[in-house]
């Protein structure tokens, strides 16, 4: 059941962030950056209104204020920024 409703979200996560990042992609021509919608920002709201998206009376309303906060909420893809990840740096097998 976990697993399912995980991947629920991640799917209505993508769609949702897809339709609003062209929205932002228009709303926003001129800046020196392109932005994005912050994708944690998207994933904790959805998984606080899933149930009422899809048990209550008005999920169109509730659709609507997603897109609204997640228009809110974008960040700057900035160019040439990368991070060499050090990936058992924090977490290492304890035998």
């Amino acid at each position: 059941q976990d697993f399912f409703i995980t991947l629920l979200i991640a799917n209505m996560e993508a769609l949702l962030r897809e339709e609003v990042n062209k929205k932002v992609k228009v709303q926003y021509p001129l800046r020196k950056y392109e932005y994005q919608v912050n994708i944690s920002v998207c994933v904790n709201l959805l998984r606080d209104k899933i149930t009422d998206l899809l048990l209550g009376q008005n999920p169109q309303k509730i659709l609507d204020y997603l897109t609204k906060i997640f228009a809110q909420n974008i960040e700057a893809i900035r160019p040439n920024r990368s991070f060499v990840r050090k990936p058992d740096q924090y977490r290492t097998k304890k035998t």
